[in-house]
């Protein structure tokens, strides 16, 4: 599979959970939308309280998300000889996309996990080579190519 095939598959499962959460978000909406009218019971609104508390959280993940859908189109055509921010990084036992959080998915026979640079593997991985070795946990992960 080549880089752009890869970041298609990534991007296909950002724009799903992109979906999801707007499909929460919206159902965290009708929740707490109640009539106070017709509440009488102080519970009605701990309830509605909680789900204004929650649709406020999935509206965070929501523009996160998007956020991270923006900075992978912008990986798009570019290619790497070093692990930087945009790379894809193929090793031994996984891929690793560096600069963006996204959920996990299988590629080939491999998972694919995104680094966001916040992250401390994002410092341990960045800067290094096709052939390189790092640790990440109890793991050794030997760099088979960056694209």
């Amino acid at each position: 599979m080549n880089r752009e095939e890869v970041l298609q598959l990534i991007t296909r499962q950002v724009e799903n959970n992109i979906n999801e959460i707007n499909n929460s978000l919206e159902d965290y909406k009708a929740a707490s939308n109640i009539d106070e009218g017709d509440t009488v019971d102080p519970e009605d609104y701990s309830q509605q309280a909680e789900k204004r508390e929650m649709q406020y959280q999935m509206q965070i993940r929501l523009d996160n998300a998007k956020a991270g859908l923006i900075r992978l189109n912008e990986f798009s055509g570019r290619s790497f000889s070093v692990a930087a921010t945009g790379a894809l990084v193929e090793t031994d036992k996984n891929w690793f996309l560096l600069g963006i959080s996204v959920p996990s998915l299988q590629v080939g026979n491999k998972e694919l996990l995104g680094i966001s640079p916040e992250s401390p593997a994002f410092s341990i991985i960045n800067g290094k080579s096709k052939g390189d070795r790092f640790d990440l946990g109890k793991n050794t992960y030997t760099i088979l190519g960056i694209y």
